[in-house]
């Protein structure tokens, strides 16, 4: 089994949510009021954001602050 941070965590459903709607991270940082440099860093694991900036990313997708950091479920092959 293998450990997954927090932060990988984020950054997986944030990739997950952008997929869902197709989106890109420019996108999401007009919508969530942030840098896209920001995004990316958090996308890349560079960055761990505060609350008050998962707050906005989770509005801008319409999802709780609680979805983002949810472990990703791996489909067992």
């Amino acid at each position: 089994m293998s450990t997954v941070t927090s932060l990988e965590t984020v950054s997986a459903n944030i990739r997950r949510e952008l997929a869902a709607r197709n989106w890109t991270q420019s996108e999401l940082a007009k919508r969530a009021g942030m840098p896209q440099p920001r995004i990316s860093e958090v996308l890349g694991c560079r960055f761990d954001p505060s609350l008050k900036k998962l707050e906005r990313i989770a509005k801008a997708f319409g999802i709780t602050v609680s979805a983002l950091l949810m472990p990703v479920q791996e489909e067992n092959s």
